[in-house]
């Protein structure tokens, strides 16, 4: 999971911690709506830069909006029915154009994109489950991992 969401172990470990808190019964699950709806794995997951660190560079770089604003933080989570869209330079920039023109992933169904060319725009259309992950997962063995380490 680390090296597919780009995260750090102490990162990965606060976002159980968080995932465990809720009132959900199954904190797995939480604990992959949380990671799938980071803005990161989003402007992945919609095909608007080509990996989760070009993602990152493109966030950091101010390249983003969510719902109209701005926003430098690739970590945020966002909510379902949440907007996310490029700025002008960010549809012109090679990151964007590289993941358009070689998308490496089919859309999820929990996102949608809206519009074309360079008014795109991706819409987080539910909190997503561990069906919508697309690599192999095995949740016992996540919960059993961090139920040793006491995360």
């Amino acid at each position: 999971m680390i090296f597919h969401y780009g995260l750090r172990e102490e990162q990965l470990r606060r976002f159980v911690r968080d995932s465990k808190r809720g009132k959900a019964t199954d904190w797995v699950d939480v604990l992959v709506g949380r990671l799938e709806r980071r803005l990161d794995n989003l402007l992945f997951r919609l095909a608007f830069a080509p990996s989760t660190k070009a993602a990152k560079q493109m966030i950091s770089h101010g390249k983003v909006l969510v719902n109209g604003k701005k926003c430098t933080v690739g970590s945020a989570v966002l909510k379902a029915g949440d907007k996310v869209k490029l700025t002008p330079s960010g549809y012109k920039s090679v990151n964007f154009m590289q993941a358009q023109k070689a998308q490496r992933l089919s859309l999820a169904d929990f996102l949608g994109v809206e519009g074309t060319g360079d008014d795109l725009t991706g819409v987080v259309k539910e909190v997503p489950n561990k069906s919508h992950i697309p690599f192999p997962f095995e949740p016992g063995l996540v919960a059993e991992h961090y139920a040793a380490r006491k995360a």
